[in-house]
């Protein structure tokens, strides 16, 4: 069986799963506002904020949108809080089903890529590992979002949003995109079997980069492999890895799944201002 399709959960390097039953706790509309308090109540000191742990020069260019990428003492950026209040309900499950939000507060059920047209509702994915690829095209009239990991990866979360957004006339060279803070190759280490598989599914790829270090994978290679093929061609890349990221004073900078935290609900995402 190709380990593509494989339940590893039981096993510690290979796992990468959001802790499902608190996600759906929340999600209700009564919840959500609780817990919505709690996360905006998760700032950095004024000193941090000036030196924010990931930005992208791309997405800060774009007319009439703000944008953000949640860490660990911020999990709702601060870009997004002022309109969390219309932000869509969703339970994100490694797939690539694709929602176009066209309501505040939309109830999207299960899915893990999101795009809108309209302006004071964030487009926005959890992660805590994964990696969120965010969009948005440059006149700033639509924004997108996709929650990216390696099975999302695989079944082409990213392909098939781009799929929705040119079936409504959308041409990739309107847009840009920028990857968000994710789990790096230095600490992504899986089955050797899993690594032999991508190494297999992708040979377009060169697989020193893919396969940097034994049972390793570069995640971040892949989602510009797909943002590429899509004709996007000018997507900001460069980031840190959530997993071994310290700051100075040797905290965490962001939360990991892999390093044991869960329920994180750690958001990046983008939001159309008027």
């Amino acid at each position: 069986m190709s380990p593509f399709k494989k339940n590893e959960t039981s096993n510690p390097a290979t796992a990468c799963r959001p802790w499902f039953p608190f996600i759906s706790f929340v999600r209700t509309r009564h919840w959500k506002k609780k817990f919505a308090k709690i996360l905006l109540s998760q700032k950095l000191p004024e000193q941090l904020l000036q030196r924010r742990p990931h930005h992208s020069q791309l997405l800060a260019a774009i007319p009439n949108i703000q944008y953000g990428f949640g860490h660990a003492r911020e999990f709702v950026p601060a870009p997004l809080a002022g309109h969390w209040d219309t932000v869509p309900d969703k339970l994100q499950v490694h797939g690539i089903r694709v929602v176009e939000v066209t309501t505040p507060r939309q109830d999207c059920g299960d899915a893990d890529a999101f795009f809108t047209r309209l302006p004071g509702i964030p487009v926005t994915v959890i992660t805590a590992d994964c990696v969120p690829v965010l969009l948005a095209r440059r006149d700033g009239k639509a924004i997108a979002a996709a929650h990216a990991g390696w099975r999302g990866m695989v079944g082409g979360v990213i392909e098939t949003l781009w799929q929705e957004l040119a079936a409504q006339g959308e041409q990739p060279q309107d847009w840009v995109a920028a990857i968000g803070a994710h789990i790096g190759p230095c600490c992504f280490e899986v089955s050797e079997e899993l690594a032999d598989e991508f190494v297999t599914r992708y040979p377009d790829v060169d697989a020193s980069a893919l396969r940097p270090r034994h049972r390793h994978i570069n995640l971040n290679i892949l989602a510009r492999r797909a943002l590429q093929q899509i004709g996007i061609s000018e997507i900001d890349h460069e980031t840190p890895c959530t997993m071994c990221s310290k700051t100075p004073e040797g905290k965490y900078v962001f939360r990991s799944y892999r390093r044991g935290d869960r329920n994180s609900f750690q958001h990046s995402g983008l939001v159309i201002l008027s």
